[in-house]
């Protein structure tokens, strides 16, 4: 690193900082020539992360499409909205510590359904009622029953 006031290239690290993802380090720097202090932040650069849809298409994967989505799941339920963003975040990280640069949208609402299925089950049913495409009432027993029986266990 080269200090942005003299121009050397030797200085030392007095402090890092990581953010709770890990994915962001904020270092404050000293040069050792004129020891004056800078700050540096660093963040990991990711090759873009593409998701396969259903019919075909690929498009960039967008956290804002997610929390939209999961939004609407949750209109006028005790979710907050800081829950949703730290979901998707999970998800989002998830994908890229499997080292993945591709997904499925199918893998993604599964993720999805599995975040909310924690936080609050019937935003969890009328987001899988949309994107699982239900067309008859026995679907939403189904998953009625599959979920009483997952919350006695």
């Amino acid at each position: 690193m080269q200090c942005p006031f003299c121009g050397n290239a030797e200085d030392k690290v007095l402090e890092t900082r990581t953010n709770s993802e890990e994915n962001y380090i904020k270092r404050r720097r000293e040069c050792l020539s004129c020891k004056k202090k800078w700050v540096t932040h660093e963040t990991i650069e990711y090759k873009p992360l593409m998701v396969f849809k259903s019919n075909g298409r690929k498009e960039l994967f967008d956290k804002n499409k997610i929390i939209k989505g999961m939004e609407i799941a949750c209109r006028k339920r005790p979710v907050a909205l800081e829950d949703i963003v730290d979901a998707v975040d999970r998800i989002y990280y998830k994908i890229r510590r499997d080292d993945k640069n591709t997904i499925t949208s199918e893998q993604v609402g599964n993720m999805v359904c599995d975040e909310l299925k924690n936080m609050d089950m019937v935003a969890y049913i009328r987001f899988a009622s949309v994107y699982r495409k239900f067309e008859s009432v026995e679907e939403f027993r189904q998953i009625l029953n599959i979920s009483s029986k997952e919350n006695k266990e």
